[in-house]
């Protein structure tokens, strides 16, 4: 389980999904925050099942708001994504 949360981990995720945002969604839509958060909370869903999977750790996202945001189908465990922006405009 440990090796599943790393910082590493996340941050390759988060290398993923950075372009995706920055070059193909905040220049060409005028999204309000609680919009673009949710655009994103789903980009990272999706990117994040991708790359466990191509690391050979097996997870699925979700397919429903009631399904967590990632089950880890071999310790069988559900994980969910939080995607939020602060005052200055940062994202987390």
């Amino acid at each position: 389980m440990k090796d599943i949360l790393t910082p590493t981990h996340w941050n390759n995720i988060c290398n993923l999904v950075r372009p995706i945002v920055l070059n193909h969604m905040i220049p060409h839509i005028g999204l309000d925050n609680r919009v673009l958060s949710g655009v994103m909370s789903k980009l990272f869903e999706k990117q994040s099942e991708i790359y466990y999977n191509s690391i050979g750790i097996p997870v699925k996202k979700c397919s429903n708001d009631k399904e967590p945001d990632l089950y880890f189908t071999d310790i069988q465990k559900p994980y969910e994504i939080k995607v939020t922006s602060s005052d200055k405009q940062e994202w987390m």
